[in-house]
């Protein structure tokens, strides 16, 4: 019961204290970030800042909460809830944060935990890696963007490749 609570809080907060992507700030600053602040006099991007410093904590909250774990089966455990939170996140179309927690358990010091990952079901494994195949850069990151593109809006998108590829397509326009 509790452990069903704990998990719901979490993807609750995930979801819930996930920066507003729709907020006009958000997209003002957006602008500010492309075209550079330095052109825009008393430009503050402080949201975007906040969005992006967001993935970082939770990501690495994922990576600390499993290295820091020392017995093997609460640490399969939570590796386990941590894949099923990944598929909460993206069934709720927050893919910034689906893709911090799945950045988190894709780090090499997660990855080289052996012994966990053979005690997780292959069921989960298998939907692990589907999710990896998501993260491909591959293609200019073909397989996230075609799996946007079949979504719905609302949806939460991965801010760094947003970042990346809005800064890409204005320096090939100068």
């Amino acid at each position: 019961m509790l452990d069903s609570f704990l998990h719901d809080y979490i993807v609750t907060s995930l979801i819930y204290f996930s920066p507003d992507c729709n907020s006009l700030s958000l997209q003002v600053e957006l602008v500010y970030y492309i075209f550079g602040r330095h052109k825009f006099h008393g430009a503050i991007t402080a949201n975007l800042e906040r969005f992006v410093r967001r993935f970082n904590e939770v990501q690495y909250w994922v990576v600390t909460e499993l290295c820091l774990c020392e017995d093997l089966m609460k640490r399969a455990v939570l590796l386990k809830k941590f894949i099923k939170i990944a598929a909460v996140l993206k069934e709720q179309k927050n893919l910034n944060s689906f893709f911090a927690v799945m950045f988190g358990l894709s780090n090499s010091a997660v990855h080289r935990l052996y012994k966990t990952w053979e005690r997780i079901p292959s069921k989960i494994k298998r939907i692990y890696c589907a999710y990896e195949r998501l993260m491909d850069p591959s293609r200019n990151h073909r397989a996230y963007r075609l799996a946007v593109a079949k979504l719905s809006p609302p949806y939460i998108p991965f801010m760094p490749l947003l970042l990346k590829g809005d800064t890409t397509c204005f320096k090939h326009v100068q």
